[in-house]
């Protein structure tokens, strides 16, 4: 097992990319540039999430939730 250094959690070694978990690289990728690991924006479209607003609602869209909700 290895540990996301990210998260912290515990993955195969399968589960992490470059020592991230693929949720911690997509969240990444959407704070970074608006678009998800594939290269997709909200709702699977081409279009990025261009404002802060838009990039927290597109995390919550993908899972993300605040700790303890």
């Amino acid at each position: 097992m290895a540990q996301c250094e990210i998260c912290k959690n515990e993955y195969g070694l399968n589960g992490l990319r470059l020592g991230v978990c693929w949720d911690c690289a997509t969240a990444e990728s959407i704070i970074d540039d608006g678009s998800d690991m594939r290269d997709q924006g909200p709702k699977g479209k081409t279009d990025k999430a261009k404002t802060a607003r838009e990039k927290l609602e597109f995390l919550i869209s993908v899972g993300w939730r605040m700790k303890g909700r």
